[in-house]
């Protein structure tokens, strides 16, 4: 309740993401288990687990989005064209690549020597700020903005 606010649209969000993190992180531990037992490494499969709930949380995001806005659509005329489809592009993929750009951010020091723990809690804050931002924008969806 109190860190995904009061409404039944951001609970509908955050309870739409547990099913799917899941199942991901568990076809990810057995594949990743597999992977591990025939010599891969470790620490890359350790890494994608971790990042199951911030990708999930991009995908709900996405789901929640709403109506692309009428003023992305229009733009702003430049010399090399309208910037609408642009911005209407943006509009579509920014959960996912907010999410992604996040994990690869906060992860890439578990791929190295350094790291650890930090960057393990690091990708599960981006995971748990991921969801926040799913249930915020399932709030304003219901809300018709």
């Amino acid at each position: 309740y109190v860190l995904f606010g009061h409404s039944w649209g951001g609970r509908l969000a955050v309870a739409h993401a547990v099913v799917p993190v899941a199942g991901l992180a568990l076809l990810l531990a057995a594949g990743g288990g597999a992977t591990v037992l025939l010599g891969g490494p470790a620490g890359a499969v350790g890494a994608l687990l971790l990042s199951v709930p911030a990708l999930v949380g991009a995908a709900v995001v996405s789901a929640y989005r709403g109506v692309v806005p009428p003023h992305l659509m229009i733009g702003s005329s430049t010399p090399a064209g309208d910037t609408g489809p642009f911005g209407a592009l943006l509009w579509q993929v920014r959960g996912p690549l907010v999410g992604l750009l996040a994990v690869v951010a906060v992860a890439a020091p578990l791929r190295g020597a350094t790291g650890g723990v930090a960057s393990a809690a690091g990708t599960l804050l981006v995971g748990a700020g991921m969801l926040w931002w799913a249930a915020a924008t399932a709030r304003r969806t219901a809300r018709g903005r």
